[in-house]
């Protein structure tokens, strides 16, 4: 048995029901009389505790925990922005690719903080990639074809990291594994054939059990019916979800929705962050 001392003002709270708990732990209270049982609620499945005397006389709570318990595990679904987290992106180089067939400061209309209302429309699928391009091509020097245009902007992909695909791999084994990403049809394209000639997969999405790409949804993050959508698809319960993003907007909004949400500042310590909480 292992000992965790907590400083709860009021852990312990009464039961009309006692027997409906599954016994997990007990709590020993000090200031106050007797010993305050916990474990398992049968019915909702919720961590609870319960006790025959009087809590509000508890200053501090000892918690008697046997190890099985002390490592549980509280997700059991977790959820990935692509960008920055999977994938190494670099806004820097896709601005500067574009820069060279611009007639403006390029940084204006699309950067990694802010961009041009058309690319938010491409990334909900409101507009055709041939549209897409037409509206860029008001930034750009008369000519620019196509293939330069997609070249362009594919320019942001830096890196598929083998180490992050083992790991999406293994994690997917152990849990309910999605995407969740602001993601358009040329972006989509270019990452399924990194899946096929980096890694043998005919598709990103298999990565993971699901996929959500907010061009085939027509929402983007932190749009609240993103994350409502893909909870209830999934029939997912907030409080058993990890999700991590990039971006601060996109965890408050996840965070709203009761969900565990992380922002991961360095893509680099994506494992370092899952193994901070016990994921893997």
């Amino acid at each position: 048995m292992a000992q965790k001392q907590a400083d709860l003002q009021l852990l312990a709270k009464n039961f009309s029901n006692p027997g409906s708990l599954i016994p997990l732990y007990s709590l020993q209270c000090r200031g106050c009389p007797g010993e305050a049982k916990g474990g398992r609620d049968r019915a909702a499945g919720n961590f609870a505790s319960y006790t025959d005397h009087e809590p509000q006389k508890a200053q501090k709570i000892i918690i008697i925990m046997p190890n099985s318990l002390k490592h549980m595990q509280p997700y059991k679904n977790l959820i990935f922005d692509l960008g920055e987290v999977i994938i190494d992106i670099d806004y820097r180089q896709t601005i500067a690719a574009f820069q060279k067939l611009a007639v403006v400061d390029f940084s204006t209309v699309v950067s990694y903080s802010a961009q041009n209302p058309v690319f938010d429309l491409y990334e909900k699928g409101k507009v055709s990639t041939p549209v897409f391009f037409h509206e860029l091509r008001k930034y750009l020097r008369p000519g620019t074809t196509d293939q330069e245009i997609e070249d362009a902007w594919n320019a942001i992909f830096q890196n598929f990291a083998p180490q992050k695909i083992e790991l999406l791999k293994q994690l997917k084994t152990r849990y309910n594994t999605f995407a969740l990403s602001n993601i358009n049809e040329i972006h989509v394209a270019s990452i399924d054939k990194a899946a096929q000639t980096k890694f043998g997969e005919t598709a990103f999405a298999n990565f993971f059990h699901g996929a959500y790409y907010s061009n085939r949804l027509g929402l983007r993050k932190p749009e609240p019916e993103i994350y409502a959508l893909v909870l209830e698809k999934e029939r997912l319960k907030a409080e058993e979800t990890f999700f991590v993003d990039d971006k601060k907007e996109n965890i408050e909004a996840a965070r709203a929705f009761g969900m565990h949400a992380y922002q991961l500042t360095d893509r680099n310590n994506l494992q370092g962050l899952l193994a901070e909480l016990k994921i893997i």
